[in-house]
């Protein structure tokens, strides 16, 4: 499991990275309940199911503000942050 989560999680979030993504979606994806993937990412990544994809969300808009000419709003957007409280 921790390495199904480990390789696909990251993979599903980049796709699905312009809308809400929630510990259920990772889940059915992942052919297991939601209480797993909580139990797996506090486990392997020390963090929330919801903290561990914004990490991987910021991760994202790194590279996107070192290699891109695109404006800090474009890549926020494109990467799932439409608040910024983040």
């Amino acid at each position: 499991m921790y390495k199904k989560l480990y390789t696909s999680a990251p993979f599903f979030t980049i796709q699905k990275r312009q809308r809400l993504l929630r510990a259920a979606e990772i889940a059915k994806h992942l052919y297991c309940s939601v209480p797993q993937v909580f139990r797996y990412t506090r486990k392997y990544f020390g963090l929330s199911p919801s903290n561990y994809i914004n990490g991987i969300r910021l991760q994202q808009a790194e590279i996107q503000l070192r290699t891109t000419d695109r404006q800090i709003t474009q890549i926020a957007l494109a990467c799932g942050f439409y608040d910024c409280a983040y």
